[in-house]
């Protein structure tokens, strides 16, 4: 069974909204275009942690960037910033920036493998002890073909 998540406004008014999610076996969906796929978010911070606070070089995103390319095939970042804070055992409450990529994968096993690259990566290259990861399941068209799309189309 697969959950399927609809957002519904409560309200005329665009803040209120309620989540339903529903079981449904996924043959029920009758999909044409989209496919289960897995989507991975890792932050990355801007800044090193404290006491310093620098921001790290424009070079080590481009390097992570490529890193990503060559791994998963490509990612998406979307513009601006994520804001955070977390609490440092010596420093009190540390206010955080951090920049979203997200990389698509068809297979759970897959965003497994990925993750522990990522990881590593992140905590090496920027310096982290935590590095927040998580993995969603959704429905895209990352591996559905052009022929299989034109055929849907078509019919």
């Amino acid at each position: 069974m697969q959950t399927y998540r609809h957002v519904t406004p409560l309200s005329s008014g665009d803040r209120c909204y309620a989540i339903i999610e529903t079981l449904v076996a996924p043959e029920a969906l009758r999909l044409r275009f989209l496919r289960a796929t897995f989507a991975i978010g890792v932050l990355v911070p801007l800044r090193s942690n404290p006491p310093f606070r620098s921001r790290f070089d424009e070079r080590l995103f481009r390097a992570f960037e490529s890193f990503l390319v060559d791994l998963a095939g490509g990612f998406s970042r979307p513009d601006g910033s994520v804001a955070g804070a977390w609490k440092s055992e010596f420093f009190g409450r540390v206010d955080d920036q951090t920049v979203l990529y997200v990389i698509g994968t068809p297979t759970l096993d897959a965003a497994d493998d990925l993750t522990g690259h990522l990881y590593r990566y992140v905590a090496e290259h920027f310096e982290q002890e935590h590095v927040l990861i998580r993995v969603r399941r959704e429905y895209s068209t990352l591996v559905t073909t052009k022929e299989e799309i034109a055929a849907a189309v078509a019919a």
